[in-house]
């Protein structure tokens, strides 16, 4: 039988550690800070994303506003809409919008007066132009184009105030400035309250600056007695003044002045031949302005024209019949002719559409044109 011998005990191998480099502090800041910079860019993006997808839009015009939930629509037009911090935004319209919105022209029904001699048109209500009178101007010869007035407002056969417009047209012979002839309308004004007035009585007139037909203008208001309000103005060309008197029923009564007002408007004009004659020649009787179409000019023998002087309407023409033995140069205007002796020319244009108001001296003749 075999004999097992005793074995050694077996005496177990501790274990063997891992052989670790020494620890150096300067990796783990290093570590750390690589770890917050990518927990910070991380945070960013989602803020960002949060912020595209979570907060709400930012508005700056009407339809963002609209779109966005909770503002509010407002029901005018055009809309409005206003946001919960209180700002507002207005819906942009297109031109043809905001054509609708312009209220009717109440003009385009009114009635027109036009003058090609004065060169002025303006529009106004459907007013009696026949009725009633009104005082304009008062100096310079003034000549009165039309009178309108409301004749809802006037009481027949009395003297009672009405609501009425005139115009009056000067012939500005002078060349005077605007406030030239207004000073001149004022001293006559000053001088007539002051026969009239109570002693101690103060004329409480007053001169305010406007614009008429895009030209400036100058209102005179309480300077007379008879409660007119004047308004002048001169023509594009200075050979006119213009004056519009306004006369109200009750004080702001005439509420369509102001519309009127903003009608005037001045014609495209040829230029006119402006007068040459500041007075009439002493000794000469002037002819009065007669009825017929024409009016003659007749250069005798002697070369005395007949008449000397005639008054003449801007609707005439004028015919000049040459008895001389000369011929006769014709240079008024365009009109540039010779008249042969036993020869007689007839201006084509009426008077008024090629001369000023005022004196013309033609062929030795005074013309004088109211």
């Amino acid at each position: 039988m075999d004999q097992v011998l005793p074995q050694p005990p077996i005496t177990p191998t501790p274990p063997i550690s891992p052989d670790f480099p020494p620890s150096n502090p300067k990796n783990h800041v290093i570590a750390w800070i690589v770890a917050g910079a990518v927990i910070l860019t991380i945070g960013i993006g989602i803020g960002l994303v949060a912020e595209k997808y979570l907060s709400p839009p930012q508005i700056s015009s009407y339809k963002e506003c609209v779109k966005a939930n909770g503002n509010q629509i407002q029901t005018i037009y055009p809309g409005t809409c206003v946001t919960d911090d209180g700002r507002s935004f207005r819906e942009v319209l297109t031109d043809e919008e905001k054509k609708k919105l312009q209220p009717p022209d109440e003009t385009t029904s009114w009635k027109t007066y036009t003058t090609d001699f004065w060169g002025i048109t303006f529009k106004y209500p459907d007013f009696d132009a026949t009725c009633c009178g009104i005082s304009g101007a008062v100096t310079g010869n003034p000549v009165t184009l039309i009178t309108l007035a409301d004749s809802t407002t006037v009481v027949p056969n009395t003297d009672a105030p009405f609501d009425g417009i005139a115009l009056y047209g000067i012939p500005n012979n002078g060349n005077l400035t605007l406030d030239q002839y207004v000073e001149k309308e004022k001293a006559i004004f000053l001088a007539d309250f002051k026969s009239m007035a109570d002693p101690g009585q103060v004329n409480q007139g007053k001169t305010t600056k406007t614009t008429v037909a895009g030209q400036p203008a100058l209102v005179l208001t309480n300077y007379s007695w008879d409660g007119i309000t004047r308004t002048y103005f001169k023509s594009n060309a200075n050979s006119f003044i213009f004056e519009i008197s306004k006369k109200e029923k009750s004080p702001n009564h005439f509420v369509s002045y102001d519309q009127i007002l903003s009608t005037f408007k001045f014609l495209e004009q040829t230029t006119l031949v402006p007068a040459d004659l500041q007075t009439q020649v002493s000794g000469v009787r002037c002819a009065p302005v007669s009825t017929e179409p024409i009016v003659t000019i007749t250069i005798p023998m002697d070369n005395v024209p007949q008449p000397r002087c005639k008054q003449v309407t801007a609707n005439q023409k004028l015919q000049v019949v040459n008895n001389s033995q000369r011929s006769i140069k014709i240079n008024v205007g365009k009109n540039q002719t010779d008249v042969s002796p036993a020869q007689s020319y007839q201006f084509p244009e009426a008077l008024g559409d090629f001369l000023a108001p005022g004196g013309h001296s033609i062929f030795g003749a005074e013309i004088w044109l109211k």
